[in-house]
Parts: C-alpha cells; structure tokens; sequence
C-alpha cells in the first residue's frame, strides 16, 4: 500500500457498486462509499472534498462511472486539492434541456423498479443495458449487501439529468486528468476521443463499460504510469 508521505489513492465505484470492488487494486488506499444520496453532486462534492483534505500529501482522485461523475463534481470544485483524476467510464453532462427530461424520465422509472422489482429479475433487466455488452457483474450482488431506497435516491438526484455540461468547466482545470473507455463502448470511446482536447485518453482494448474488471492489466498499467508522472509533474 502506498505511503501516507507520498500520495493517496481516493476510489468512488459506480451505481450499485461498492467499495470492496476496489480490493483486487493495491495501489488505492481509500475506497470510498456513496453515502448521502440526498445531496445534490456538489454538495456532495464538498462534503467529500472537506474529509479528503483532512489527510495530507498528494490526493489520487478516482471515480467509475458515477463515482466519476462525483469525481468531476470534486475536481471542479477544488482543484488544487487533486494532483491528478482518473475518470472511468463517466459520462461529463448532456447539452440539451430535452435529452436531460428523457433521461429524467428514463432514471425515475428505473429508481421506480429499483424499489419495486425483485432482486434478481432487477439484476437481470440492468445487465440488459447494451453499455455492459451483455457481460454480467464481475462481483456478486446481494440484496442484503444494499439499501434500496438509497439506490433510488442515487438514480433521482445524483440522475444525469440533474448534472451541469461539465466540459467546459473541466477545460478549465490545470490538474492532470486520465480518462478510459472501453474499446467496445462505443457511448464512451465517443467521450474518451472528446477528451483527449484537454486531458490524456485511453481506450482499454476488449472492455465495455466496466473496464477495471473486464481489463485489469491495462486499468493498472495505465493507471499508475498515469499516477507516477502526474507526481513527478505536481512535485
């Protein structure tokens, strides 16, 4: 595990994630919980952002797809706390007012089922989003390990309908930026080339959208390389 004198590894999962997916990943020190689905992305930014700067040293900000979108919420509301973010799979905001109401729409009917379908038939019609590719979760997922009525919460206020168009606010950060997208996900390759504008970009031969799981080697690989120079860079 790394040194608390050198750096700290901040990790945020995804939606119906959690933290001891991280585990298999000895360089991150912190795998962070998506507690408090009742803030709004910045407020729960700052919240987070203010127990992050508690531990001294250069902060590794982490984040997979919603904890990604969280982890621009972070970066862009401190970004000298960060030396460097990674963000997996995260998407940075819709443009328009109409594609944010069908996704509102979209993500109250999936917070709906959330609440109400059994578990395994939920499970099931989730994996169906065509952005997995039709992989199944590399960890199991039991109901007893998750809270319901906070996914629902997670699906409403934390929805993409609900999030700014961060790009421009993101162009604007000096703080190196890695983005990854699976070679499959054509969604988020399609982001991942956005990005490569202003931060460095990878595509991770074979993934969908779970890339640290479907390709470990290279989610390590890239990741601290990435990590090492950004250092170098902010030392």
């Amino acid at each position: 595990m790394t040194s608390m004198n050198s750096h700290q590894v901040y990790a945020l999962h995804g939606f119906l994630g959690a933290p001891a997916e991280w585990q298999d990943f000895t360089f991150i020190d912190h795998q962070v919980v998506l507690e408090r689905p009742d803030l709004g992305l910045w407020q729960w930014a700052e919240l987070f952002n203010a127990e992050a700067s508690k531990i001294d040293g250069h902060r590794i900000l982490v984040g997979y797809s919603l904890g990604g979108r969280l982890a621009m919420h972070a970066l862009i509301a401190e970004p000298k706390l960060w030396s460097a973010a990674i963000l997996i799979s995260a998407h940075p905001g819709l443009r328009c007012q109409r594609e944010r109401d069908i996704r509102l729409s979209k993500d109250r009917l999936w917070a709906n089922k959330f609440l109400q379908l059994p578990w395994n038939e939920l499970l099931q019609e989730w994996n169906k989003n065509p952005i997995f590719g039709g992989k199944p979760f590399a960890h199991q997922k039991q109901e007893q390990h998750f809270e319901r009525h906070a996914l629902s919460q997670q699906l409403q206020n934390w929805s993409l309908a609900k999030q700014e168009y961060l790009t421009p606010l993101l162009k604007e950060v000096k703080t190196p930026i890695l983005y990854i997208a699976g070679e499959c996900d054509e969604k988020f390759r399609l982001i991942a080339e956005d990005f490569r504008e202003f931060s460095i970009a990878g595509i991770a031969p074979g993934a969908h959208h779970r890339v640290p799981w479907e390709n470990s080697e290279y989610f390590i690989n890239t990741t601290e390389t990435f990590i090492k120079e950004s250092i170098r860079y902010d030392s």
